[in-house]
């Protein structure tokens, strides 16, 4: 029997332009961002139970869809978290997200191997580094900063077959004044193709920028 290969296209940050950053952006110190003073109202969307009681998850039924977000700008998404049960449908489960009234999603991808967890069984992996935490408890934590200036919408979809009795989510974000014209979006993609054709390269990210003149 042939073994199936996948690919996964790797996270990555995009825009439709990238104008050079001020000087003042580049030349502030940046160990002391921390000690900036800051302009924004931070937020959270959840599935905490919206009666005040102990009901602080959502199911979600085969095939469908629930909305984790619908947020208005300016304002940027600073942390992600999810746990759920039964643990084995994390690849089953497709997370969304449209910036700004695109019409196709800039992140789409299984949610497990959006937060690098491939396993689809009960083992129950553990890592951390600067943008993902993934502790024993399979409690999935995204602080990778997500910027839009006017419309945020997050989706979750349940692709398996059985129902997602119980998930639990955070998504935390700050509202801003105003986002720079040289902040960019992000964008996750995750592609799959099933035993590759011999002899031919497999297209797993492609991308297009702007080239500027010195002139």
């Amino acid at each position: 029997m042939r073994t199936p290969i996948f690919f996964a296209a790797a996270l990555a940050f995009a825009a439709c332009s990238s104008p050079p950053a001020s000087p003042s952006v580049r030349e502030f110190p940046p160990g002391l961002a921390t000690a900036r003073m800051r302009d924004y109202r931070f937020a959270r969307v959840s599935s905490t139970d919206p009666t005040g009681g102990n009901a602080d998850y959502r199911p979600i039924d085969p095939g469908k869809d629930l909305v984790l977000a619908d947020l208005d700008g300016p304002a940027v998404i600073t942390h992600l978290w999810f746990t759920f049960f039964p643990r084995e449908a994390r690849n089953q489960l497709w997370l969304r997200a449209w910036w700004d009234g695109e019409a196709e999603p800039s992140i789409d991808a299984p949610l497990g191997l959006f937060f690098g967890v491939g396993h689809d069984d009960a083992r129950i992996p553990f890592y951390t580094n600067i943008a993902f935490d993934v502790s024993p408890q399979l409690g999935l934590n995204c602080h990778l900063p997500m910027p839009f200036r006017k419309h945020a919408r997050l989706t979750l979809t349940n692709k398996s077959s059985a129902r997602i009795d119980s998930l639990y989510y955070y998504c935390d974000y700050s509202k801003v004044p105003s986002i720079p014209d040289d902040v960019l979006y992000f964008h996750a993609q995750y592609h799959e193709e099933n035993h590759c054709k011999p002899n031919q390269d497999y297209v797993f990210a492609e991308g297009r920028g702007s080239a500027t003149s010195s002139e």
